[in-house]
């Protein structure tokens, strides 16, 4: 008798487990095809009504992923259109959006090790895709118009109920209160960046299109390689190997100037909210850098390189090419080639 209860107990404990397994995964399954999150819905319609309203100021526009989201620091006279999972193609899109801003001049696009081969909509991360299709008209690529049909009934009636928020100072921003949770290991981050980084399936195209737009509307292209936290940066392959697409981008298009910050010792790991996020204090020493790269015009910046300017030594009739250590550079000289 006692084994007959015993038995029927087990049973019914099973059933509850199972039942509980089964609600919980509806529930996942529900939230992934009839639900949005109002954080992300209420970021977007602030970056659209803010962008809207300080349009006809905005000199420097800053495009690209949350690298970029985290790493530049817009002022009064720039925007911060980075987002979160902001692929290739949407920044491109989004340039041709916003090409004609009566005052731009200048693109700043952040380029991360897995952005050769990322590609939003076809990723766990394909809901921002929903947003950037309301606000901005940002067409799919690859999934049937009718896809987001529910979460985009879901996302107006959120924007009805609650007013948007005052907009104020803010130019695109990030609050830093998001960054990669703690759970997940420092390998397993690498390794989902180079799966994308070796994927080779075009997205380096997009720049070539934005370095063509630039051209053609007089404006300048400057494509930043973000730093890394010291541990992550020691478990990637050479720079030129991870970048090498946009390295072979940069000889058709000279003019498009790249700094990458990739190993620059500046940056410690204070700097960082997580494996490859910056805080704001790091954000701070980004955007000055990029700041002082964006007068250094025409140069490519590499990891361990720094450019300078040498006087030149002549007058209308000729110059004279002539480089005196501790005297036209604080340093001494091994080599020297001239072209």
């Amino acid at each position: 008798m006692f084994g007959r209860l015993v038995a029927f107990l087990s049973v019914k404990l099973a059933n509850a487990f199972a039942s509980k397994t089964v609600r919980q995964k509806a529930k996942a399954r529900y939230a992934s095809q009839y639900a949005i999150s109002d954080t992300v819905a209420e970021e977007f319609r602030k970056k659209h009504d803010a962008l809207e309203q300080k349009r006809d100021s905005i000199e420097t526009l800053a495009l690209g992923s949350s690298h970029g989201y985290h790493g530049f620091l817009p002022d009064e006279n720039s925007f911060n259109l980075c987002g979160t999972s902001q692929d290739l193609y949407l920044s491109y899109e989004l340039y041709r959006r916003f090409a004609d801003l009566p005052k731009l001049n200048t693109v700043v696009l952040f380029y991360s090790i897995f952005s050769p081969g990322f590609e939003t909509e076809r990723t766990s991360e394909k809901d921002y895709c929903l947003y950037y299709r309301y606000f901005w008209g940002i067409p799919l690529r690859y999934l049937p118009d009718r896809y987001f049909a529910c979460k985009t009934k879901l996302l107006e009636k959120y924007l009805r109920k609650h007013p948007a928020t005052a907009i104020g100072d803010y130019r695109g921003e990030n609050s830093y209160r998001w960054f990669v949770h703690s759970s997940v290991s420092l390998d397993s981050r690498v390794e989902s960046h180079l799966k994308n980084n070796n994927r080779h399936n075009g997205q380096t195209g997009y720049v070539r299109k934005m370095a063509e737009l630039a051209q053609a509307k007089g404006h300048r292209l400057v494509v930043v390689v973000p730093p890394f936290r010291r541990d992550f940066t020691s478990r990637l392959p050479p720079f030129r190997q991870l970048f090498a697409e946009l390295l072979e981008l940069s000889v058709d298009h000279p003019e498009m100037q790249i700094m990458s910050f990739v190993g620059d010792g500046a940056f410690v790991d204070s700097d960082f909210g997580d494996m490859d996020h910056l805080n704001r204090q790091g954000a701070e020493k980004l955007t000055i850098k990029i700041k002082y790269g964006l007068r250094q015009r025409g140069k490519v910046l590499l990891p361990g390189v720094e450019w300078m300017e040498f006087p030149v030594h002549g007058n209308h009739t000729g110059s004279l090419v002539a480089l005196e250590a501790r005297d036209d550079f604080p340093f001494d000289v091994k080599r020297v080639y001239y072209i």
